[in-house]
């Protein structure tokens, strides 16, 4: 999932789960598309909500263990199997959390591990599916291109290459400061880049980054 913010996301997820269902979904697709496209998708979640007695909620902290920085990639292994009609709480950090590391990562023992770095280690080793050598596109260690910070992944029981997904966002919740001193607050910020919008306007002195 790629993360706007810091944020906990509340996903339903559909999806076919065997031949039967999958069968079902294509005569009904066929169908819906004879009758102008009606009820397809619908008509597929009822029956899998008949078929189900019992739903499951997971909830993936975002932690060092359990996010990738700058990349999407099929070998990534899941971090939860879920079924159709399944629930997920998934925790997302935001890149620009380092803008403001009092604020937005300390007392925040998942964002403290996906920053840490000294030494001898970083939290969040690459930021991508590249040599750490940097030897093709001279990027940085793992070579990524994008800067999202994604929790997952979470995969779907009984999908396969070609399938459509449907997951329904439920919920949106802001990540709260986990500094005791901003308790009940929560931040997001661009204010470190040289693109941001709030480039020129610090509250303390020096103003101008």
């Amino acid at each position: 999932m790629n993360n706007a913010g810091n944020n906990d996301l509340v996903l339903e997820t559909q999806q076919p789960l065997d031949t039967s269902r999958r069968n079902f979904i294509q005569g009904t697709l066929a169908t819906g598309a004879a009758l102008g496209g009606i009820g397809a998708a619908s008509l597929a979640h009822a029956q899998t909500a008949m078929n189900r007695r019992t739903l499951n909620h997971f909830h993936v902290a975002a932690t060092a263990e359990t996010v990738h920085w700058g990349y999407f990639s099929r070998s990534l292994k899941p971090l939860v199997e879920v079924e159709s009609g399944d629930f997920v709480t998934l925790e997302t950090l935001t890149h620009h959390a380092a803008d403001d590391l009092e604020r937005m990562v300390k007392g925040d023992p998942g964002a403290e591990s996906v920053y840490y770095w000294d030494s001898k280690r970083k939290g969040v080793n690459r930021r991508g599916a590249g040599p750490m050598d940097a030897s093709i596109h001279g990027r940085g260690a793992g070579e990524g291109f994008g800067v999202h910070i994604c929790t997952g992944p979470v995969a779907v029981r009984g999908a396969e290459p070609g399938d459509v997904l449907e997951v329904r966002i439920l919920d949106v919740k802001p990540r709260p400061s986990g500094n005791s001193k901003f308790k009940g607050k929560t931040y997001g910020s661009n204010a470190a880049a040289w693109w941001g919008f709030h480039y020129n306007d610090q509250i303390e002195e020096p103003k101008k980054r």
